[in-house]
């Protein structure tokens, strides 16, 4: 009972050192007695974005984004305080009906990272998840399957078990956003997509996520300027040259040995020649190998950046 108690009181107090418009307000914490720990917060009268995604589906591009970006500055609040949310999901963000505008609520299960408080550190710890580094960076991995839901009606895992959906998580690009809803411009797929990128460090901050969310006609003008990459690009990217490189000297290497070994038998000359002929097509055979598993991954076309 102690250590729940602690745990809503964090919540409270996680959420009490916010203001922002896009976060709900905290006004008090405390107890009736030790049993009974209360929190006081504002009331935002509407459903939140998992009940509306259950009775009118995907969104529309504009009003998502609008969405997103509030909830994005929101966390830009909360890493600016070094506070992670940990649970940014559909359920936990509201919109009020008079205004539409998008709340954060349920700061949970939320950490903070510095704290003079050692035992709210403690607490916040013992229910690390497993996958990134403890930073804002998780919340924006979370936001970007928030605007996957948003513009698609799903999410970009659909595994019946849960421990499949983390491997996916973990392992797996996610399909194109724009493949589940064409409506999606190339632009906002892509901001999602980096979103959902698995290192940390490749995904967009929340100050930035909220400026590119506000202008998503930027990011379309952007990927229009930007052609698909061209055989030598790919290529290049695939670092397939320095792989040819390799490939010759260790096959020059290979074929003198073979050479030597086969001089005191002039009539095997002929597994000499097989070994030529190998050599000479395993290369391309192996690049064509690598591009058909990159191309059932979803991986061919895409920058360097994307496939860190």
């Amino acid at each position: 009972i102690e250590k729940s108690r602690k745990r809503f009181i964090r919540e409270g107090q996680a959420a009490a050192r916010l203001s922002h418009d896009a976060v709900t307000t905290v006004y008090s914490v405390g107890g009736i007695d030790k049993a009974r720990p209360y929190i006081e917060m504002e009331y935002i009268d509407g459903p939140n974005l998992e009940e509306l995604l259950q009775s009118r589906g995907p969104f529309e591009v504009s009003e998502a984004c609008s969405l997103l970006a509030q909830v994005a500055s929101a966390l830009v609040a909360a890493h600016e305080q070094n506070i992670v949310h940990r649970d940014v999901k559909p359920a936990n963000i509201l919109v009020e009906n008079a205004t539409g505008d998008a709340t954060l609520t349920d700061f949970g299960v939320a950490a903070i990272l510095q704290t003079g408080d050692a035992e709210l550190t403690r607490l916040t710890r013992d229910d690390e998840r497993l996958g990134d580094p403890l930073t804002g960076q998780s919340d924006i991995y979370s936001l970007g399957v928030v605007a996957y839901e948003l513009l698609t009606g799903s999410g970009p895992f659909d595994e019946a078990e849960l421990a499949d959906m983390a491997a996916a998580h973990i392992r797996r690009a996610p399909p194109e956003p724009s493949l589940r809803n064409p409506a999606i411009p190339q632009g906002l797929s892509q901001i999602i997509k980096q979103c959902l990128a698995k290192k940390p460090e490749h995904r967009p901050r929340a100050k930035d996520l909220v400026r590119r969310l506000l202008n998503p006609e930027s990011e379309d003008a952007l990927q229009a300027t930007s052609s698909s990459p061209s055989l030598f690009q790919e290529l290049k990217q695939r670092k397939v040259y320095q792989a040819a490189a390799a490939y010759a000297a260790i096959a020059f290497v290979l074929l003198q040995v073979v050479d030597l070994l086969l001089q005191p038998w002039p009539e095997l000359n002929v597994f000499y020649q097989l070994a030529v002929i190998v050599a000479v097509v395993g290369f391309p055979i192996t690049i064509v190998m690598a591009w058909v598993y990159d191309l059932k991954q979803g991986k061919l076309g895409q920058t360097e950046h994307d496939t860190r």
